[in-house]
């Protein structure tokens, strides 16, 4: 049965080598659905691991480890029907765990649509609905392949593409609003100055079949980028946005004209707000009032933010300041002005006061991320989309109906999802992993940004209570200490101030915050890397910064064991921390620019001792330079070494380098050539996100590269023990396959987080387990032998392939080639270009004569090889003339060719009287070394000239 197994492997591992081939999507099923099930019911799952990497030529994702993690998806527009249901549209994969791209059609109850089902891969920024139910949407194509630029599309009602509908194509910008005019035309409004080639200002109008009617000018003297749009049944339309290449640099844009585009004549808009020195840099949404005045959010020039209403000719009626950012503007059944967006700390819906400010929500803590989008109903009540997680602490997916009286609605659960991103994974014990990232779901478990899973199936693990962090607490770092408490190193970037929202956080086994750890003043930034201390203290390291309120600590703190910053280290460290590494003696490895501690000279990387002094046997190698912000990720070897990689250079060496124990580069560590960056801005650099060490010294790379020197690579891969290639690990690669961090299991097998999508794997997302190859050692031998069996000596036999390397065939013919990684490609030849007289005299002359007259045929393929020195595919009296030239010593070769010619003795010839009836081969090739090596690599040799095969084979 095992050996039946192992025959099975081979066939299909060798066979799923070629990505490209057709029999690859088999293969991968074949091995996931069929084989793996069955090693598991057959073989311990430690046999498993080892049997697959050792036939299998590229990494295996392991399928029983599959799930589905999965994050809010952001709703951009929203319209409602006059029947009650409504479309939403933004970034999104899943609605109601149904696939849709982007758009989806919702009933009143937040229940889906099914009957439209939009499939294409695009993002969506704006969305109008025409009367006949057809759905208009502006944004761009998502995916591997997609294009670029912006482009406008019609949904049909059941969600195809109308093709009918072929709009203009925008370059780069972004679409902000579309609006159906009264007569079935279009206005689109972005941030874009060209529209199909053509000079534009933010504002186009399309006609129904999305041909360009008119471009409208805006301002001749300025530039305008168009926010949003209002349209009334007359055909007059408002248009606001933001003005620039004015005196007093970016001004609020407000412009009311009528269907031709022409201002309307008793409206004129002022940006300067009366009463005070300030006005409007931009205005960001606009609305009627019942009155039919114009009312809008703005930002202004002090930094901050207004509520503004205008009496119908354009004048100010009422504003007011509000400190926060507006992100919608609506008015409820009773004219009173709604704001959405973060106000006294709470993001949802507040009441606008006249001169006054806002009435702030007060019905709960509100949204945990961005509202977006604002609609409400006749009846009071108020639809909300965004990019949230959760709404007054309950679970809320993008979309979430308010009461009359700002209460969520327990009925309505509609869901808006998108592949999460698992950016930290950390061992728990032998069965558990926790992960932490940009994610809200695990399975059907609501987990935002953390959870701990199983290792056999990647399933939630139900002693794990959710802790309630912050959905905008994006957690990029996880240590586990001894009493298996977990600490989090997450974000901040929202001025915080809740423990929820505490970017270092210590939760206890059973996944609650540990309240006796509690940080305050909190963190504003990210923290990369925690390193826990004896006495319950930890060390922080990051881009943040602590405000107390001036800084009181900056890249890197320590955490007393209740949370209160350890303020004596704070004071004796300076400069700008990026990563830290504790190392197997307690060590604490740092890196980042400009670092001192204690006043000594600064320097990008520091090594302290676990009582946080320096460590003088440690200094930073020579040169190190930081690239970019120098992000750094640090992996110690077994003998002390360390590999680091990151945005740094070191002299000539950059992004990944392997240090002594000391610090001191590592000359004998040499890539096979530079990571090039698989993005193609000017600035893109490739620098490594993970390292993680394999068996047999071997290094598992992720970075953003599409190469290494001229290997190909998606963004994995395997170097070996001196730097070069091992093994790019391109198959079996997800369609879309973004890691961003490795957790090694084992010798050879890892878990990989990142953006992880694919067709061929629905429900599968951010978080893989990978066997890696065992890179055994192989040899590969032969020998080279002449026409007459004789050993070839000093014949020259050259390796390419997976290895590169040249050797001579001793005094029996014979050559090796030793230590060479099994499961790769190498491709032998031999050449020897010495003494070409050897062997050639006349006798030769006379039996080539012979053979062209008819009297003598040669009597197999190889004599026919030696005699056609000119490399015609056939024997004449040029051959003669140039070999009588050799003799007589007019020509210093024997024709066109080296002094020997050499073919693989396996080769069969098709037609032994016509040797050139068939391409004849000059290199051996060996596809995918096995692991007891290939022995009989065999050349022979063909002295050219030499017919009758008498040249001396010693040379």
């Amino acid at each position: 049965m095992r050996l039946a197994i192992q025959q099975v492997l081979v066939i299909l591992c060798q066979t799923a080598a070629c990505r490209p081939c057709k029999l690859q999507q088999t293969v991968r099923v074949s091995l996931t659905n069929y084989i793996i099930p069955m090693l598991h019911k057959s073989l311990p799952l430690a046999g498993l691991i080892l049997l697959l990497p050792l036939f299998c030529l590229a990494q295996v994702f392991d399928s029983q480890l599959s799930p589905l993690i999965t994050r809010v998806g952001d709703i951009q527009k929203i319209r409602v029907l006059p029947n009650g249901s409504f479309y939403a549209a933004g970034d999104f994969t899943l609605a109601n765990r149904t696939e849709e791209s982007s758009v989806a059609r919702f009933l009143t109850d937040g229940s889906l649509d099914e009957s439209f089902q939009a499939t294409l891969p695009f993002s969506t920024t704006a969305l109008a609905v025409q009367p006949d139910g057809k759905v208009i949407i502006g944004g761009f194509f998502t995916g591997p392949s997609a294009p670029e630029g912006l482009t406008i599309l019609r949904l049909n009602t059941d969600g195809s593409q109308d093709l009918t509908f072929q709009a203009g194509f925008i370059p780069q910008g972004n679409i902000n609003d579309i609006e159906v005019e009264f007569n079935g035309t279009i206005l689109v409004a972005g941030s874009f100055t060209l529209y199909d080639g053509m000079a534009a200002q933010g504002l186009v109008r399309l006609n129904d079949n999305g041909s360009l009617q008119q471009i409208i000018s805006l301002d001749p003297n300025r530039t305008i980028f168009a926010n949003d749009l209002i349209t009334q049944v007359n055909g007059r339309f408002a248009v606001a946005g933001v003005a620039v290449g004015g005196p007093n640099g970016p001004e609020g844009y407000l412009s009311y004209r009528t269907y031709n585009g022409v201002p309307v004549g008793n409206f004129s808009y002022s940006s300067d707000l009366p009463g005070v020195n300030n006005f409007m840099t931009s205005v960001r949404d606009i609305t009627f009032d019942n009155l039919g005045r114009i009312v809008l959010t703005a930002s202004t020039f002090l930094i901050r933010y207004a509520v503004v209403v205008l009496n119908v000719d354009g004048s100010i009626n009422n504003w007011s300041d509000i400190f926060g950012i507006p992100m919608d503007v609506a008015l409820d059944p009773q004219g009173s002005v709604l704001v959405a967006g973060e106000f006294n700390g709470v993001n949802a819906v507040h009441r606008y006061l006249p001169n006054e400010g806002l009435d702030f929500y007060n019905a709960g803590p509100g949204a945990d991320g961005v509202i977006r989008e604002m609609v409400v109903a006749d009846d009071g009540r108020i639809l909300l989309g965004g990019n949230f997680s959760r709404f007054n602490g309950a679970a809320a997916l993008g979309l979430e109906r308010l009461s009359p009286t700002g209460l969520p609605i327990p009925s309505f659960n509609p869901a808006v999802e998108r592949p999460g991103r698992v950016l930290s994974i950390a061992r728990y014990d032998d069965s558990r992993v926790c992960i932490g990232g940009d994610f809200t779901m695990i399975g059907n478990t609501f987990s935002p940004n953390i959870a701990r899973l199983m290792l056999s199936d990647g399933t939630y693990d139900p002693s794990f209570s959710q802790p309630g962090i912050s959905y905008r607490n994006i957690i990029r770092t996880i240590t586990v200490d001894p009493q298996g408490r977990i600490y989090l190193g997450g974000t901040n970037n929202n001025t915080g101030s809740n423990i929820a929202q505490s970017p270092v956080l210590r939760l206890m086994p059973d996944g609650q915050i540990d309240g006796s750890f509690a940080p305050s003043p909190l963190p504003l930034g990210e923290i990369n890397s925690l390193v826990p201390l004896g006495n319950g203290q930890v060390l922080a390291v990051g881009n943040f910064n602590v405000f107390n309120p001036g800084i009181i600590a900056q890249s890197a703190t320590v955490y007393e064991a209740n949370g209160a910053i350890n303020t004596a280290f704070s004071d004796r460290f300076s400069g700008q921390a990026r990563a830290a590494l504790q190392q197997a003696d307690g060590n604490i490895l740092l890196a980042g620019p400009g670092m001192s501690l204690d006043g000594a000279p600064s320097a990008p990387m520091l090594r302290l001792t676990p009582s946080l002094q320096i460590d003088g046997s440690f200094s930073a190698p020579a040169g190190f330079t930081c690239l970019e912000g120098c992000e750094v990720h640090m992996a110690e070897l077994p003998n002390g070494q360390l590999m680091i990689g990151g945005a740094f250079a070191v002299g000539a060496d950059s992004l990944l380098v392997r240090l002594q124990p000391g610090g001191q580069l590592d000359a004998s560590f040499q890539l096979d050539g530079p990571l090039s960056p698989e993005s193609d801005e000017e600035e893109a650099i490739a620098a490594p996100s993970a390292i993680a060490l394999m068996a047999n010294d071997q290094i598992l790379v992720v970075a953003p590269a599409d190469s290494i020197g001229a290997t190909p690579i998606n963004r994995l891969v395997l170097i070996g023990n001196d730097g070069q290639v091992s093994m790019p690990l391109n198959g079996d690669a997800f369609e879309t396959q973004l890691p961003e961090t490795v957790l090694p299991l084992s010798s050879n097998t890892a878990l990989i987080g990142g953006t992880l999508i694919d067709p061929a794997r629905p429900g599968h997302f951010a978080l893989a387990r990978i066997a890696i190859p065992i890179m055994a050692n192989a040899d590969i031998s032969g020998e080279v032998l002449d026409i007459n069996g004789e050993p070839v000596i000093g014949a020259q036999v050259s390796l390419q392939g997976g290895a590169t390397a040249t050797t001579q065939t001793d005094e029996n013919g014979a050559f090796s080639f030793e230590g060479l990684n099994a499961g790769l490609s190498y491709t032998l030849s031999a050449a020897l270009d010495t003494m070409p007289l050897n062997g050639v005299s006349t006798l030769d002359l006379i039996l080539i004569n012979q053979h062209i007259l008819g009297l003598n045929l040669f009597g197999g393929p190889l004599p026919y090889l030696a005699a056609d020195i000119n490399n015609t595919s056939s024997i004449t009296i040029l051959d003669m003339i140039g070999i009588r030239k050799a003799i007589l010593g007019i020509s210093t070769t024997v024709g066109d060719n080296p002094s020997w010619k050499f073919v693989p003795q396996a080769f069969t010839f098709s037609s032994p009287s016509n040797p050139w009836a068939t391409d004849i081969p000059s290199t051996i090739s060996i596809n995918a070394l096995p692991l007891e090596g290939v022995a009989d690599a065999d050349f022979v040799g063909i002295k050219m000239g030499d017919v009758n095969g008498d040249a001396d084979t010693g040379n």
